[in-house]
């Protein structure tokens, strides 16, 4: 293993970012990978954040405009061989600053079953609120940032 940096992606390295994704979150789900990048990975708003074993994507997130909640954190993925490294935190904690920067006081995430215990020690507060699908329930969860 090679040092892990964590920095925004280029736009050339969001197929990785795109394959890490569907690795953690999709294919559990068995739902069929899907190459596209979205018009959200695509928005000069949208604040990606990576970090990189190598040239490799072990851990990523994206912070995107939503219609509804403001500044989101969506899609956040580690590789199952890196958790618990502190890399998820970390690599959302440079994202917070970015938006913070930005002028972001607050974001809003859904965080998917059993997450919730980790988005709470990096200062997410649970609302009360759900979404939920045919996979789960997803807490709604809110964090200030500074």
């Amino acid at each position: 293993m090679s040092a892990i940096e964590i920095r925004q992606p280029s736009f050339a390295e969001l197929p990785g970012i795109i394959r890490l994704r569907y690795m953690v979150l999709d294919a559990p789900r068995e739902l069929p990978f899907d190459p596209v990048i979205r018009d959200e990975d695509k928005d000069p708003q949208t604040i990606h954040m990576a970090a990189f074993d190598g040239s490799s994507p072990v851990s990523t997130l994206r912070i995107e405009r939503h219609i509804d909640y403001g500044p989101y954190v969506r899609r956040m993925a580690t590789a199952e061989q890196y958790l618990r490294r502190g890399l998820g935190r970390k690599v959302l904690e440079q994202a917070a600053s970015l938006a913070f920067e930005a002028g972001v006081t607050q974001l809003t995430l859904h965080s998917r079953p059993g997450s919730e215990e980790f988005y709470e020690r990096c200062g997410f507060m649970p609302t009360g609120e759900y979404n939920e699908d045919d996979y789960g329930k997803y807490p709604k969860m809110v964090r200030a940032i500074r």
